[in-house]
């Protein structure tokens, strides 16, 4: 939380490896990197430029890097599994031991991270790589906004050439010749990375054309210049990317992006969890007996049913209606829910 102190930190650091040779993910330092260079340039907070330079030419409202106590009430309770966190870390520790999970460690892992995460203080300060509240509107009209500048009223957020450049792929090749870098350090494999955004993965396949980036929360958005689409998950469970994002929200996303209709695709969904879901109560009502004598202590906990992620899409050609929502308890997809226009931290 104290800016300075890390700016410092960071100025007097020295390199993990020879520049141009290798690429590696700065999950939390990059935030300090980048919104160091904002502050000189601008003379404004991170937070006063997004507000400057985002939210108030796009007329959008819930986008902070921090938050002020006003909108604190409207953020989404963060639900950590100290468990699974705890598991999580002690892995990550096991990894370092070697060599090449070392920078993977180093990005991830930091001490007490979870009791910081937690503090009512937590948004006092500004992470921009940790404590960005959103809804999951914002951040769709923000990407459909760059994806499809032409499409909304108004000069562009950022000029056609420079969004070329930040949107160019960086890192390209094997990484081991030294004349180009590809496999991230960090987190083991090829991110294509552009100037902080990275490859966009769907069921359908890479986008080539999209940008976007999700954290270690499994929160993310992406938008993609070809479709003209802007996809958001937000979640409010920290570590359950994965699997929402490669089953149920991205077999939605794809239907959109191949011109099916995403509620038809949604609809089929909720049918097979619906089956299912009748299937394993009949299953616990025949077996109760049996299950209760038999399970193993250490029984994974079912979902909280608490836990929620909406994904908001925009199109060009209606950017300011959203063309399907979905929110998700668990894993268990639903029309509506909780995060429906909450501020969600982003990390």
């Amino acid at each position: 939380l104290d800016w300075d102190n890390m700016v410092k930190l960071l100025a007097e650091a020295e390199p993990a490896w020879e520049v141009g040779t290798r690429s590696g993910y700065h999950a939390l330092t990059y935030g300090y990197l980048v919104g160091e260079v904002i502050r000189r340039v601008t003379g404004l907070t991170v937070n006063e430029a997004l507000q400057r330079e985002i939210v108030e030419p796009l007329g959008i409202g819930g986008m902070y890097i921090g938050a002020p106590p006003a909108v604190r009430g409207d953020i989404a309770e963060q639900l950590v599994d100290p468990k699974s966190l705890d598991r999580l870390f002690k892995t990550t520790q096991f990894m370092s031991r070697f060599d090449r999970y070392r920078p993977l460690h180093s990005a991830l892992v930091i001490d007490d991270i979870v009791d910081v995460a937690t503090t009512e203080h937590i948004h006092d300060g500004e992470i921009p790589a940790a404590n960005g509240v959103f809804t999951a509107r914002s951040l769709a009209r923000m990407y459909a906004a760059l994806a499809t500048p032409d499409d909304f009223d108004g000069p562009p957020l950022v000029s056609a050439e420079t969004m070329r450049e930040a949107t160019r792929i960086q890192t390209t090749g094997d990484g081991r010749t030294g004349e180009k870098v590809g496999r991230d350090a960090a987190v083991m494999f090829n991110m294509r990375w552009r100037l902080g955004y990275h490859l966009v993965g769907t069921t359908s396949g890479v986008l080539p054309r999209a940008f976007g980036h999700f954290g270690f929360g499994g929160s993310g958005a992406w938008g993609d210049p070809e479709s003209g689409l802007g996809a958001v998950v937000l979640q409010n469970g920290p570590g359950h990317g994965p699997n929402l994002l490669c089953r149920q929200v991205m077999r939605v996303v794809s239907a959109a992006l191949e011109g099916r209709d995403p509620a038809a695709e949604l609809a089929r969904i909720l049918a097979v969890q619906a089956a299912a879901d009748a299937a394993d109560a009949a299953d616990e009502e025949d077996t109760s007996d049996t299950v209760e004598a038999t399970a193993p202590a250490d029984t994974p906990t079912p979902p909280d049913p608490r836990l929620a992620a909406i994904v908001g899409t925009y199109r060009s050609h209606d950017p300011w209606t959203p063309t399907f929502r979905i929110v998700l308890r668990g894993d268990v997809p639903c029309q509506r829910g909780d995060l429906e226009d909450r501020l969600v931290v982003v990390g």
